[in-house]
Formats: structure tokens, C-alpha cells, sequence
């Protein structure tokens, strides 16, 4: 697909996709293929959905540092979000940058997405009395955590963060706020720049002539369809230049999840609660991707309402006739893409339906269309190409883009609308980077960038188009990331507390048991008979207490864990060298092998100067041998509840030194060459190098 040109140091590239309730991301390595990255909650993506818990009072408009210990903060819980659907922070993509307006709460609500919506100054929306932008602080955080635990040693070059195209700055600062808070520094590229550089680079050396291409993609929240022309340059670089773009961010997966929903709720005879309708929902979804292979599907749900059960059936012409009103939308937004596709291609976990499939080749008139790019992790791929191109190290084939530019802007001020290339500007005057276009995405502010002037203000841009004012007069305060750095380095200690926590119940009760076998099971053998009373007396005393909590404090439980780790140190101590010893000597006695073999090769001008060192190699050698063959015979006659007399420990300390010894020899000798020495002989166990008889 692509070639690698490989240099000295090594560097990857990361490519993410912000889904809609989890970021999936991709990486190449140097050499490697791309792989799929995940984190502790999941194998292939970064969740993000939060469910405030209250414990005593509702949660606020806005969370606060002083009240952020009146709640538990759940994540990736589907019992929680549908029990508190009011305080659950779900679809977030959707929810950044935007404006509390009716017509977005509106559209919140008809999705039945219920998390409690509120705003502060600027008018900035804030869900379950958090900015938006505090999952994914901590999606990025896990990222950032695996990158750093699957390549530790490898310097990150490009990390490229994919939007869809119609995200105004309002969003995209937001994502690069909550990446930099990490320690990441992202780069905000337009999914169809991503898809269109993973074509061209992909598909480069087929492409000879003019070809159009169509990318049909429906997500959770929203559609994108695309024109993207690809041509040939007179020097031969490959020119791809988007010329058509249409969107609808009120039409996307969760809308055919609502409608089936409502279709089987319709079923149950009962009042629905708002537990009872989140139920239903997940349950729609399951239903969604059954019907992409089936022709009909039924199901059961136990006591839907607590009291009561629901059974369901509906087939694929019952779902289709529910979901027309969605179908002619799409239909609509179709028809607006005037040029005939060579090729199109869906994207997007809703095209997986058959009746977009069917509804995508009769408006385009095609008689097949490419279904290879609807896996989940398509984009976080092509973004990882993307990232690709940025980076000289990596041999990509020579392409220039040519996006469409669907916001135009311009500089807002006393004096009214100014051009964006405007230099002067007043001090102490208030000036606003606005934006027109034909149609906006709903909730989004048409200002992007505010500040007041000071002497020496200019407006810049960064390298991934985002509108910065520098030399402002005074700091612009922006009471969402002043929330953000206030409350997400408490939720984050909170959820690692409770972690630790786990890992520290996890630990006593592993203690309880490898104790009890102590005393009764496999290794009973490793303690004396004075030693099991006292342990199974410390055993039975820890576990009344460990069975008898409710909830266990961290403090606490460290204290009982280290108690049982005092009471039977020298037993495990016994355990761990019985399992460990034989491997420990065997490693030994391997060292010795390999040192004595690599003395063996010395080159004869090393002899000489170096004579010292292997004299004091082979002195080491020989010390090593006695000490671990007597030992050997100490350790041959203690009993198993004995302490022991050879440890593992001691043995590998040995090993090391051995092997740092003869590595260090191996690094600065010459080349080899064969010995004129003929007189080395073996004497016992060790060698002997007589030099003086040349």
C-alpha cells in the first residue's frame, strides 16, 4: 500500500477517529504495519461516556472543586446510564463547542439523550454540570497512557486527530485543549482530507486518469456525502481536490435507534419510565445491527419496567416503513451531490443496512458500490496515513489537496465587518473572528476566536487552520476550561483511588488464599507447625473482618494487607525460592558456559593488554562455580519449612554480574581472529590461559 524508508532513529505516527462515544485510534511504526490501538476498557478504542452519580444531592448546573465528592463518576456503565439518564453524558462529540439554543436542546431531546443540560458565561454548553470536553481529557489521558506503555522508547512525530469537515473552531479548540491537557499535541484534519489522502496513497499507481469519488458516510449523529476528484499532474503528482460537500448533523444512527425503540415500546402495554425507555434503547441497537443480516428478529426483555416483561417482533419491512421520514432525509441530502461517481464508497456503521445500500445505488444510479471501507476503525486508519504524510521518515507518494472551504471568515470590531486580513487594529477595542456560511452546524456560535486589543495584536492561524489572536490586551477568560482545570484532576484521583482500592481487594484476597494453602493445601509443607497456628490465627482474624465490610477504606485495608504479609514473610519467602531457584540456576550455570566460550575467542592481541580483565573474569568464574556447588550441598540438606541457604536472589545477583562482566569484555575487544595460544587447556571446572608460551 505504502513504503517505509527506514533511517537510525525510530519514530510512529498516531491517527484517531473522535466516534461518537469513543475515540479509535491507529499506529505505524517504523518497518510495521498499522495496528489498532486500545486501552483497559476496551481492545480496539477509548470510551467516553460518564454517569454523574448522585449520593446525597442533585447534581448542579455546574460542578464545583468543593462538591465533586458528593458524586461518584461511572463510566462505560450501562446500568448506571440508565438509571440516571438525567446526569449521563453520552454522544459528547456532538456536544462540544456548542450553545445551549432551543433548537439544539430540542434535538438532544429527540434523540432521548437526557443528560442535564446547562451553560455559563459565554453561553457554552455544559451536560450533568460538566464541560463536555472532560471525557475526553480522559480518553486522551488512556491514549496517551498505552502509547507510552506499547512504545516507551519511540518518539512520537505526528498525532493526527480526525472531525467531521463541518466542525466549526468551537469544537476542534476543544479537542485540542483536552489533548494538550495530557501532554499530547494534536493536529485537527478534516475526515475527508483523511479519507481523500488514504486513497490517493493507497489506490495511487491506479490511478491514470480523472476519477470522481463518492463518500457516503453515516454516523451515530450525522451524514457526510462527498465528491472527491482525483487527476494526474504533467509531472505526474497526484491532484485531489474535494468539489463537493453536503451534511446533516440532525440525521445519523441514534435516530433509527429512537424509532425502533418507540416501535417496540409500542408492544408493551404498560407505562414506560425513563429507565424502562434507556432499556429499550440499548435494546434497539442490538436490534439495528440484526436486521443488517436478518430478514426479522425477536426478543425478550425481563421486568422492562421492573414489574412487567416485554416480548417483541418486528421484520425488515416493518423497520423500513418506520424509518421512511429518516430515508427521504437522506434521500434529499443525496440528491444534492450533482456529479456522477466513478466509484462510491460507504463509510460509517449505519451504512451497514441494506436499505441504505439499496436507497445509495438507486439515487446515484449505480449498480454496485464498495463496502470495504464500513469497519470501525476505517478512519482512525486513514488518519493515521494522514499522519504519515507528515512525517519525512515515512516514503509516501507525492499528492496535493485541495479542500473546500465551507466557513468564510472575517473580523468582527467596533467599525463593523473587516476583511480577515486585517493588520491595524485599536487598542482596548473588542474584536470577534466570525463566520458566514450557508448553513451551519445546529448549536454551533458563528464566533470563533475574542479578545481585546492591545499595541501590538495580530491575528495568526495554526498549521491545522485554527484562529489564534497574539499580543491581546489582558487574558480572554473562558469559563469552560477554567471548570476543566478545576474538576478533572479531582474526578481523575477519584477513579484512580477507587482503582487502587480494587487492586488492594484484589491483593487481600489473593493473601487470604495463598495463606490458607500455607497452612492446608500444596505448600503446607513450607512451615512448621508453630508457624500455622500463628498464621491460621492472623487467616481467620483478617478474614471475619475482610467478609464483615461494606465498603473498605484504602488506609485500612493497606494496614491488614501488610499485617498478613508480616505474619507469614519467611513462609513466602520459602514459596517463592522453592518456584524460583531451579529456573535461577540454570540461568547461572548458562552464564558461566557462555563466559567461558567467549574467553575461549578472545583475539590474541586482546590477551595482552587486557590480560588483567580476563584474569579477573576467570577468577570470578571460579569463585562463582565453588560457591554455588557448596551451596548447593547446604541447600540439598534443609528441610522445605527451613529457611534456605541458597537463594534465588543471590543466584540471580551472580548471573548479572557474570554477564556484565563478560558483555563488557565482548564490547571493547577487537575483532576476532584465530588464537596462536595452543596451550589452553581446562583445569577442573574453570579454564586456564597460559600465556607465556608464545
Amino acid at each position: 500500500m505504502f513504503s517505509f524508508f527506514v533511517v537510525s532513529s525510530i519514530q510512529a505516527v498516531i491517527g484517531v477517529d473522535v466516534g461518537s462515544e469513543a475515540l479509535r485510534a491507529s499506529m505505524i511504526n517504523i518497518g510495521q504495519q498499522i495496528e489498532t490501538l486500545g486501552g483497559h476498557e476496551s481492545v480496539d478504542s477509548f470510551p467516553y461516556v460518564l454517569t454523574v452519580v448522585p449520593k446525597k444531592y442533585p447534581v448542579p448546573d455546574v460542578l464545583r472543586d468543593e462538591n465533586i465528592d458528593d458524586f461518584d463518576f461511572i463510566y462505560n456503565d450501562k446500568k448506571k446510564m440508565a438509571k440516571f439518564p438525567n446526569s449521563t453524558i453520552r454522544f459528547a462529540s456532538s456536544l462540544l463547542g456548542k450553545l445551549r439554543s432551543k433548537e439544539f436542546i430540542d434535538l438532544l431531546e429527540r434523540r432521548r439523550l437526557w443528560g442535564k443540560p446547562s451553560n455559563i458565561s459565554n453561553n457554552r454548553l455544559f451536560v450533568a454540570g460538566l464541560p463536555p470536553e472532560t471525557v475526553f481529557t480522559r480518553a486522551f489521558h488512556f491514549l496517551n497512557s498505552t502509547i507510552n506503555s506499547h512504545l516507551p522508547h519511540v518518539k512520537l512525530d505526528a498525532f493526527s486527530v480526525a472531525v467531521p469537515k463541518f466542525f466549526t473552531q468551537g469544537p476542534r479548540d476543544s479537542l485540542h485543549t483536552a489533548a494538550k491537557r495530557v501532554g499530547l499535541k494534536p493536529f485537527i484534519v478534516d475526515s475527508t482530507r483523511a479519507i481523500g489522502t488514504w486513497y490517493g496513497q493507497t489506490f495511487y499507481n491506479q490511478i491514470k486518469s480523472t476519477q470522481n469519488i463518492v463518500f457516503f458516510s453515516i454516523g451515530a449523529l450525522n451524514t457526510e456525502i462527498y465528491t472527491i476528484k482525483f487527476s494526474r499532474a504533467q509531472n505526474k503528482t497526484l491532484l485531489i481536490e474535494e468539489i463537493e460537500y453536503e451534511f446533516a448533523d440532525t440525521i445519523g444512527g441514534r435516530d433509527f435507534d429512537v424509532l425502533i425503540a418507540d416501535y417496540i415500546a409500542n408492544q408493551f402495554k404498560h407505562p414506560i419510565t425513563p429507565k424502562a425507555e434507556q432499556t429499550l434503547l440499548f435494546e434497539a441497537e442490538k436490534i439495528k445491527k440484526l436486521l443488517t443480516v436478518n430478514k426479522y428478529t425477536n426478543g425478550y426483555i425481563e421486568l422492562l419496567d421492573d414489574k412487567h416483561d416485554l416480548s417483541y417482533f418486528i421484520n425488515i419491512s416493518e423497520f423500513k416503513s418506520i424509518s421512511e421520514p429518516i430515508l427521504n432525509s437522506i434521500e434529499n441530502l443525496a440528491k444534492k451531490i450533482k456529479t456522477k461517481p466513478d466509484k462510491l464508497f460507504l463509510l460509517g456503521g449505519s451504512c451497514r443496512m441494506p436499505m441504505i445500500q439499496d436507497l445509495v445505488k438507486q439515487v446515484f444510479k449505480l449498480d454496485s458500490i464498495s463496502t470495504s471501507l464500513l469497519k470501525d476503525e476505517m478512519m482512525s486508519q486513514a488518519t493515521t496515513i494522514f499522519s504519515a504524510t507528515m512525517n519525512s521518515q515515512f516514503l509516501m507518494k507525492p499528492i496535493e489537496y485541495t479542500p473546500i472551504q465551507l466557513y468564510s471568515p472575517s473580523i468582527f470590531g467596533f467599525k463593523g465587518v473587516l476583511p480577515i486580513n486585517t493588520t491595524t487594529f485599536t487598542p482596548k477595542s473588542n474584536y470577534y473572528v466570525q463566520i458566514s456560511a450557508s448553513q451551519m452546524p445546529i448549536g454551533s456560535s458563528m464566533f470563533y476566536v475574542f479578545g481585546t486589543a492591545g499595541q501590538s495584536t495580530s491575528l495568526g492561524q495554526t498549521k491545522d487552520g485554527l484562529f489564534r489572536f497574539h499580543g491581546l490586551c489582558g487574558k480572554t477568560i473562558r469559563n469552560w476550561k477554567n471548570s476543566l482545570l478545576e474538576v478533572y484532576p479531582k474526578i481523575m484521583k477519584q477513579e484512580f483511588d477507587k482503582l487502587e482500592l480494587f487492586e488492594a481487594t484484589n491483593r487481600m484476597y489473593d493473601l487470604i488464599l495463598m495463606e490458607n494453602k500455607s497452612v492446608y493445601g500444596e505448600n503446607s509443607q513450607f512451615s512448621c507447625e508453630y508457624e500455622k497456628i500463628k498464621l491460621l490465627k492472623a487467616v481467620n482474624q483478617t478474614n471475619r473482618w475482610f467478609l464483615s465490610q461494606k465498603k473498605y477504606k484504602l488506609d485500612t485495608l493497606t494496614e491488614k494487607i501488610k499485617f498478613l504479609e508480616d505474619s507469614a514473610s519467611e513462609i513466602f519467602h520459602r514459596i517463592q525460592n522453592h518456584r524460583f531457584l531451579e529456573a535461577s540456576i540454570k540461568n547461572l550455570t548458562e552464564a558461566l558456559l557462555f563466559a567461558e566460550t567467549e574467553i575461549r575467542r578472545a583475539p590474541y592481541r586482546d590477551l595482552s593488554p587486557q590480560r588483567k580483565k580476563y584474569r579477573l573474569m576467570i577468577q570470578e568464574i571460579q569463585e562463582t562455580k565453588l560457591w554455588l556447588e557448596e551451596k548447593k550441598i547446604l541447600q540439598s540438606k534443609i528441610l522445605p519449612h527451613e529457611n534456605p541457604v541458597l537463594v534465588w536472589t543471590a543466584v540471580s545477583e551472580k548471573t548479572e554480574k557474570i554477564l556484565r562482566m563478560i558483555h563488557y569484555i565482548v564490547k571493547h575487544r577487537g575483532p576476532y581472529v584465530p588464537n596462536p595460544l595452543k596451550n589452553i587447556k581446562k583445569q577442573g571446572n574453570g579454564v586456564e590461559v597460559d600465556i607465556h608460551n608464545k
